[in-house]
């Protein structure tokens, strides 16, 4: 494969900007610049494109969740009896709650 360093410098060309900006022609490249916004637009989305074709083939394969097997395994319990305890503290303030719904409030009556 040949690289063309002409070709490349015409490409470069066609999306910098002249130096001699004095004249109204350069100035106003709206062309050029609508070049330039869907240059970056699809050179982004291709880029966002194969990242996650990258990471959809990693998670496919299950080789980004592999972890070393170090042989320690660690294996937590949960405490029945604290468990139950706040079972019951949470029974009992559903059971208060319940209780002041039904409760009529006792609200005096300030213009009396």
């Amino acid at each position: 494969m040949e690289i063309n360093i002409e070709k490349i410098k015409q490409i470069i060309k066609m999306y910098v900007p002249k130096k001699d900006i004095t004249k109204k022609k350069d100035i106003i490249t709206v062309y050029r610049d609508w070049r330039v916004v869907v240059a970056v637009f699809l050179s982004l989305n291709i880029l966002i494109i194969a990242s996650s074709f990258y990471l959809f083939v990693k998670i496919n394969k299950e080789e980004i969740f592999l972890l070393e097997n170090t042989g320690l395994v660690w294996v937590d319990r949960i405490d029945k009896g604290k468990l139950l305890d706040a079972v019951n503290l949470y029974e009992q303030r559903e059971d208060e709650f319940q209780s002041l719904l039904r409760k009529r409030p006792q609200i005096s009556d300030p213009s009396l």
